[in-house]
């Protein structure tokens, strides 16, 4: 009896912290011809349910100068202007992480990519 009285707080809290096997975050970013960064299109994908989209409504620019997305509820996912670094939140939980930017080949690096995965994908 003891024994499931000690489990039992310690299960309801796996079941309420959200699962975290794998985040996907992509993007595209261009340069225009003053060198600024201007946003294409971007997302994150929290363990297969799609949680931030451009698609949703445009990006906007925080007050950090980072690009922010539309996000589900609870959700927030936001990077430098030229991709390298984000920040993404779960409602419970924030990272920050790099991501793997790289040229658009043919393209003289005027437009830059990343599909990063973290967290067991």
């Amino acid at each position: 009896m003891k024994i499931s009285n000690i489990l039992s707080p310690s299960l309801s809290l796996l079941a309420i912290s959200p699962s975290f096997a794998c985040l996907h975050t992509y993007g595209e970013l261009y340069l225009d011809n003053n060198l600024e960064y201007h946003l294409s299109w971007a997302g994150a994908t929290d363990n297969g349910l799609d949680v931030c989209d451009t698609a949703w409504g445009d990006a906007r620019i925080d007050q950090d100068g980072h690009f922010s997305l539309v996000c589900l509820p609870g959700y927030i996912y936001a990077f430098e202007p030229d991709g390298a670094q984000a920040w993404y939140s779960n409602g419970i939980n924030a990272y920050s992480f790099k991501q793997g930017v790289a040229c658009v080949p043919n393209t003289g690096c005027v437009y830059t990519t990343w599909q990063t995965y973290n967290f067991g994908c």
